[in-house]
């Protein structure tokens, strides 16, 4: 079973990521540092991702962390959470799982010619 408020917790953050204004003060310190160090790569993330259309509670991974599927309008991301009894989220795994635009093999050699498509999911 999630966690209780876990669901509400995540849509917070979420939210307040996509404005660029991560709510510290219901993280943990360890977890707030983290996303602060992310904060440019998740804004551009969810901003590319545009609209939250839905979560999906899938189950509950090792070290107790509830397991989101998370559908958006342009993408798709997987969120593994851990929130603590007093609320604040104790551990955060956010993993894009693009737009469902198929990839392709090149040859190191063509590295150099590679280029992001304006509007996409950034990868790494």
């Amino acid at each position: 079973m999630p966690a209780v408020g876990g669901e509400s917790a995540l849509r917070h953050h979420l939210e307040a990521l996509a404005r660029g204004a991560p709510d510290q003060d219901r993280m943990s310190p360890q977890t707030a540092d983290l996303v602060r160090q992310q904060l440019q790569y998740l804004g551009s993330t969810l901003t590319a991702f545009g609209e939250l259309e839905s979560i999906v509670f899938k189950g509950v991974g090792l070290g107790g962390f509830a397991i989101y599927t998370l559908k958006f309008a342009h993408g798709a991301a997987q969120v593994r959470l851990s929130v603590r009894a007093d609320g604040k989220v104790e551990g955060l795994n956010f993993r894009p799982e693009g737009d469902g635009t198929p990839g392709a093999f090149v040859a190191c050699s063509e590295e150099a010619t590679l280029k992001a498509s304006t509007g996409t999911i950034p990868s790494s």
